[in-house]
């Protein structure tokens, strides 16, 4: 885009949207009309339509999810550890169990 980057999340939404309301032109006349470059074009297109569920792929979010998947299981095994503690102070609180004595008729 002329003038201002595109570099950031605004502009490259907005060349997305341009080239979709284009009415079926192809990305290098988008992109000549925008001053852009055809490939970063095409890229951020295919992002998008990733990003929507439109075509197959990692969008943003799947750069989240392995971060995502090993903050959950840090937390699990934190837990877990906590669940072990309580577990044995509990054993140690209540003692062995006792035995009940049974009164024996004669």
């Amino acid at each position: 885009m002329p003038g201002g980057g595109t570099d950031t999340p605004a502009p490259r939404a907005e060349a997305v949207r341009l080239y979709r309301s284009s009415g079926g032109r192809t990305v290098t006349p988008v992109a000549a009309e925008i001053g852009a470059s055809t490939r970063p074009l095409s890229r951020w297109i295919e992002r998008a339509e990733r990003d929507e569920g439109r075509a197959q792929g990692p969008g943003n979010g799947g750069r989240d999810g392995p971060r995502r998947l090993r903050r959950k299981n840090r937390i699990l095994q934190k837990e877990k550890e906590i669940l072990k503690k309580a577990a044995l102070f509990s054993a140690r609180e209540t003692g062995p169990p006792k035995r009940q004595e049974t009164a024996v008729a004669v």
